[in-house]
């Protein structure tokens, strides 16, 4: 008698901590979900990344305007090289 009344102590006992421990695995469960739809959405938005687009867009533009500046220096150094050959050669 004895022996039942402490092996159902022991069940209860047994039956709370599996019951607390399928509480703390749902409890990570509903995290691990929630984290994993944060991690979706941000590579979706990362997938989308209209930003980048833009970023991209805004570069481009910036690398030929660049490229542009440059190639009209060049232009201006060499038709002022040839201004001045052509200025000391009027010369004489």
């Amino acid at each position: 008698s004895a022996d039942v009344k402490s092996n159902a102590k022991k069940i209860t006992s047994l039956q709370n901590d599996v019951g607390a421990l399928a509480g703390r695995m749902y409890s990570v469960e509903k995290k691990a979900t929630q984290l994993e739809k944060e991690i979706s959405s941000m590579e979706e938005n990362i997938a989308n990344k209209p930003w980048m687009d833009d970023v991209n867009s805004v570069s481009a533009g910036l690398s030929k305007k660049i490229s542009e500046l440059q190639t009209m220096s060049i232009a201006g150094i060499a038709l002022g090289a040839i201004a001045l050959v052509l200025g000391v050669i009027s010369m004489f």
